[in-house]
């Protein structure tokens, strides 16, 4: 069945997962954590002559959202798991595809360097068995890509190894993003085109949403460095029909079709985009404010702020960098609303619409008694934007 994890930025990724098993003593679970019981049903289907059917709907999954994620001290209890079956059998690439899946959830590249580097070591020194084995496991082809991207190494090292690892992985739609997107980095352009559209076939599965817009996006890129902006268009839309409330592909969305396509400024792109999804409208002002367009950000947050403390908060921005009154409250803890009005100001930062920071900094004087933490944190995200 489709098990549905619901990410933080509004994106999603719908993974096959085998739920639903017959009841016979020669199919057991293996692992201590993230049980897999595929091997067992794989055997005991080709010793029967049968064949794995697959059902409708989906699960949904939110165990793994960051909040409900911190609150049990998952990735503690996680890595103590995995790294206590790793003791037992070090080969065991299941628990090490699992540690490399919790460093890229949490964003911690030292555990993804160390664990990718031990990784690679163990498999160079794998016999043919081990390597035959992995190669038959669903989840081979993300882990390779994993790997790669885990490297401490030049795109072209990272680029090679992956390349190398056709006898223990297969070319599953992670593998090829992976590979594409080193690819697209080396300035080989026609080759990451190839390895983006296989990732948009039906022979690169698990079919996952966030990797087929990410393959959208590599094409729109492609597409506008060689100056085919009809071609750019058509794979932008595809990403934001995939993605909704995708950022990336939302970002790229309001960056580059007013530069493509006339037509499409971006006020015609909200309006279909919110007639069509309305659910997107919080990633969306997050991505106007991103690219310095906060006049636009401000129209598609301020029907939402009495009701969602994020919007509130985005919206707050912007009257202040429009010098606008604001009478709101919002119901929030201290902590969250300092959280969640950092991320706001990051946004515009990046934007590196100098006009809008210099107005913001000085509205926000009627605020510090909010948030006194203000001039710090401003000089601080004013300092990382210096070469």
């Amino acid at each position: 069945m489709i098990m549905r994890n619901q990410w933080p930025d509004g994106g999603r990724r719908d993974a096959p997962l085998l739920r639903l098993f017959r009841n016979h003593p020669s199919i057991r679970f293996e692992h201590r954590i993230h049980e897999d019981i595929s091997i067992g049903v794989r055997d005991f289907l080709q010793t029967n002559n049968l064949r794995m059917r697959h059902l409708n709907g989906v699960v949904q999954h939110l165990g793994y959202v960051r909040e409900v994620a911190r609150g049990r001290d998952k990735k503690r209890r996680d890595l103590e798991l995995l790294n206590r079956s790793l003791e037992s059998d070090p080969n065991d690439f299941y628990c090490w595809f699992k540690i490399l899946e919790i460093a890229r959830f949490w964003h911690d590249r030292p555990l993804w360097e160390n664990k990718a580097g031990e990784v690679a070591g163990l498999l160079s020194k794998a016999t043919r068995s081990i390597r035959s084995d992995l190669l038959k496991r669903p989840f081979s082809g993300e882990f390779a890509a994993l790997v790669a991207q885990g490297l401490n190494a030049s795109d072209e090292d990272r680029l090679h190894w992956l390349d190398q690892s056709s006898d223990f992985a297969a070319p599953t739609s992670a593998w090829h993003l992976r590979r594409g997107l080193l690819l697209e980095n080396l300035d080989r352009l026609a080759d990451a085109d190839k390895a983006f559209q296989a990732c948009l076939t039906p022979e690169a599965i698990p079919s996952i949403q966030a990797i087929a817009i990410r393959a959208h996006l590599g094409l729109c890129r492609l597409a506008m460095a060689k100056a085919a902006p009809r071609e750019a268009v058509d794979h932008l839309r595809k990403a934001c029909h995939l993605g909704p409330c995708d950022a990336e592909a939302l970002l790229a969305a309001v960056t580059i079709l007013p530069l493509v396509d006339p037509e499409n400024q971006p006020e015609k792109f909200i309006g279909e985009h919110m007639r069509g999804h309305p659910e997107a409208a919080l990633e969306l002002g997050r991505s106007l404010m991103g690219t310095g367009q906060v006049e636009s950000a401000g129209k598609i947050l301020s029907p939402l702020a009495g009701h969602q403390a994020d919007a509130a908060l985005g919206y707050l921005v912007c009257c202040l960098v429009q010098n606008l009154d604001l009478d709101l409250q919002v119901d929030v803890r201290q902590e969250t609303a300092d959280r969640v009005f950092r991320g706001w100001i990051r946004q515009l930062w990046q934007s590196r619409n100098t006009v809008a920071m210099e107005a913001f900094a000085d509205g926000c004087g009627s605020i510090m008694g909010i948030f006194p933490w203000l001039p710090d944190f401003l000089q601080e995200e004013t300092r990382r934007l210096q070469p």
